[in-house]
């Protein structure tokens, strides 16, 4: 089942209860009650409740011994009547048994206070009562109100969710054949090969694309000479970075020179560290800084 449906459904049945139980709320509820007045003066009993809608208030009573007072009492007249002693009230009734009805005017808090009759301070009094509120409790409205809100959320959600747009479902593409280096087969399209944009050679499918050409690799050349001033023939190793790259035989009092390529480590150039070492164990050493694709010269002398 969809998750939407679910949630229209318990969202309805929420909504239809929460009517329910305000519906009932505008039922006369009777409330059966059993009063003990204790013995003592200003002693009373009181049954409160309290509506959101005005309306009325109504039942009977029936002492066991004596008479009783009943009063229906708003909450500002019940508070004087506990804090100073000032009786006002809606309606006030007295007897062994009798009836009481008294208009509300108005949502609020109210009493029905009971207390003893003339003569029975002394006496501990019961009896029963049966108040009948014709008016919308609190206590059922504010649950219908809750109930109501519950279902009226989830039924937005539902709606929102029946009509919110279907979710795209994934599409996989099939895998390409298997391309040998170098050649690249443009991808078919509906209604055949589309054109190549304006400004790109077309190529009809299965064509062989040339690659790109290599790296061009970042080389300098050095060109060095190599003058040996003692009065002996000498032979010397040259080195390029501590690597021997070429043999030289110099005669007394004379010179040689060798071309020397070295791979440069980076694309702005690299110093070179050039060295002679002569097989008797003459030295000389020079740096030149080398660009590439170009040519730098050095000139190293054995004494």
């Amino acid at each position: 089942m969809r998750g939407y449906i679910v949630l229209l459904a318990v969202g309805i049945v929420a909504a239809l209860i929460g009517v329910g139980v305000l519906a009932a709320g505008f039922t006369p509820q009777t409330h059966p009650l059993f009063f003990a007045i204790s013995a003592g003066a200003n002693r009373y009993v009181r049954y409160q409740f309290s509506v959101v809608t005005g309306g009325s208030v109504s039942g009977t009573f029936a002492a066991d011994t004596g008479t009783v007072n009943v009063w229906v009492m708003t909450d500002a007249q019940h508070t004087a009547f506990i804090s100073t002693g000032t009786l006002s009230y809606l309606s006030a009734t007295s007897g062994a048994s009798g009836a009481f009805s008294a208009d509300l005017p108005s949502g609020g808090t109210y009493f029905v206070e009971t207390g003893h009759g003339g003569g029975y301070e002394s006496t501990t009094q019961t009896g029963t009562e049966d108040v009948t509120i014709n008016a919308l409790p609190t206590s059922p409205f504010v649950t219908s109100v809750v109930i109501l809100a519950v279902g009226a959320v989830l039924l937005g959600v539902g709606l929102w969710w029946r009509t919110k747009p279907a979710r795209p479902a994934a599409t996989w593409s099939t895998p390409p054949p298997y391309m040998p280096p170098g050649a690249y087969y443009p991808p078919p399209m509906p209604g055949g090969v589309a054109p190549p944009p304006s400004g790109l050679p077309g190529w009809p499918p299965g064509s062989p694309v040339t690659p790109l050409p290599a790296a061009v690799p970042l080389i300098g050349t050095v060109l060095v000479t190599v003058e040996n001033g003692s009065g002996t023939d000498e032979t010397v190793d040259l080195l390029a970075n501590g690597v021997s790259v070429a043999t030289l035989q110099i005669v007394a009092v004379g010179s040689s020179q060798s071309t020397v390529r070295v791979q440069l480590l980076s694309a702005y150039g690299a110093t070179v560290a050039l060295e002679a070492v002569s097989r008797s164990g003459r030295r000389a050493q020079q740096s030149v800084f080398v660009a590439p694709q170009g040519t730098a010269q050095a000139t190293l002398r054995i004494q």
